[in-house]
């Protein structure tokens, strides 16, 4: 949809070592792609996030940075 926006939360797993300093050079990924208003989640294919097939894709990497945990204990 147009002028749509969703929260997306993303957990990292623990890790059985600390780093020393916590440095990451991970990166996620995030395509659009313009669709037909009728396109459902099953229509959707990877061939339709391939511009050079001349389809209009949409890019942006979202570079991952540390949050310290909030514990929401009772």
């Amino acid at each position: 949809m147009p002028h749509y926006s969703s929260d997306v939360i993303i957990r990292m797993q623990p890790q059985k070592e600390t780093q020393p300093v916590m440095q990451c050079k991970d990166k996620f990924l995030l395509q659009s792609v313009a669709a037909s208003p009728r396109t459902t989640a099953k229509d959707i294919t990877t061939e339709m996030f391939i511009k050079e097939s001349g389809n209009y894709v949409e890019d942006c990497k979202l570079k991952v940075i540390y949050a310290p945990l909030k514990c929401h204990c009772l």
